[in-house]
């Protein structure tokens, strides 16, 4: 049940087009990058791949908190939690289905921009670094 509240949740948040932010940003990252390439010398790819970083990480923070907190408030609106929750499911799985929902929205922009990041960076002479995936990952 937890998993299907879940997946109601991503498909909701999927469809209110959030994850049009990624060619927004993705935008503004290879603007910036361009940028920078420019004015740096020699180190226009670390310094791309730093504002990359940097604008994922605050993407994510963004959507985590804004639509987190948007998430039971909008079911309480639409009158939708009062017909989840006279079902056999209790307060703490419909809690624990929308977070999963949120985290698989989080996961997918987290893949999509950092899919982006690392092809400008490869893009502009960046070289491999076992630390650039762990970086991502933390």
């Amino acid at each position: 049940m937890i998993f299907t509240i879940a997946k109601q949740t991503f498909k909701e948040i999927y469809e209110s087009k959030i994850l049009i932010n990624v060619i927004l940003l993705g935008a503004f990252i290879s603007l910036t990058i361009f940028i920078t390439s420019e004015f740096t010398y020699g180190a226009a790819a670390r310094v791309g791949l730093d504002v990359g970083l940097g604008v994922l990480s605050l993407s994510l923070t963004g959507i985590s908190i804004f639509l987190g907190a948007n998430l039971i408030d909008n079911e309480i609106k639409n009158r939708t939690l009062y017909l989840v929750l006279c079902r056999p499911v209790s307060r703490i799985q419909f809690y624990i289905g929308k977070m999963l929902g949120l985290v698989g929205i989080l996961l997918a922009n987290t893949i999509s921009l950092s899919l982006f990041v690392f092809i400008l960076y490869f893009f502009v002479g960046g070289e491999y670094h076992y630390l650039i995936p762990w970086s991502v990952f933390f």
